[in-house]
């Protein structure tokens, strides 16, 4: 029987009030495989740095290990695409990836980016309770509304639907 592949990654983790960065086993199905099963309902960080997001440049605290709520998460900033895993969201019987320019406002965060979803993306389908809480946002940044000095870029932003306040296609935007 040949050994599960596992690799330690580190990611920045947003909760309401905190920023964590810290590492996480993830296997074979990446960061967002692991979020997605049920059998668990905490995340096990080593080597965690605390910060609040009233002063994000400021570290509360170190911890050799940390355990966060998933459903307390609200986005998880990745250094790599490939950190997310081979899954991919879909409409049923689709094989093909569409790629939509989204804007999503949580009541903490702006994010922006590529929502990859197989077939025709309809926004009732991401929200039901059967598509899982957590999706990736490619070439994405994010942004603290209240505290705009907290901004950053990522290759992938793994964001809890649960949290989300509006979504919108950027090709939508109208001119101000």
């Amino acid at each position: 029987m040949l050994p599960s592949a596992s690799r330690a990654i580190v990611a920045n983790f947003f909760t309401a009030s905190y920023r964590i960065i810290g590492k996480v086993e993830v296997g074979n199905s990446g960061l967002l495989g692991f979020l997605s099963d049920p059998t668990t309902s905490l995340i096990q960080l080593t080597d965690a740095s605390t910060a609040r997001l009233s002063e994000p440049k400021r570290l509360v605290d170190r911890y050799n290990s940390l355990q966060v709520v998933k459903r307390s998460l609200i986005a998880i900033a990745l250094s790599q695409k490939e950190e997310v895993g081979p899954e991919t969201h879909s409409g049923s019987g689709y094989t093909r990836i569409n790629k939509y320019s989204v804007r999503l406002i949580t009541s903490l965060f702006e994010m922006q980016g590529t929502l990859e979803w197989a077939g025709r993306f309809e926004l009732a389908a991401m929200l039901t309770s059967g598509a899982g809480d957590f999706f990736p946002l490619y070439e994405a940044s994010l942004k603290a509304i209240q505290h705009p000095e907290l901004e950053l870029g990522s290759p992938a932003i793994i964001f809890n639907r649960r949290k989300l306040d509006l979504i919108s296609f950027l090709s939508d935007k109208a001119d101000v």
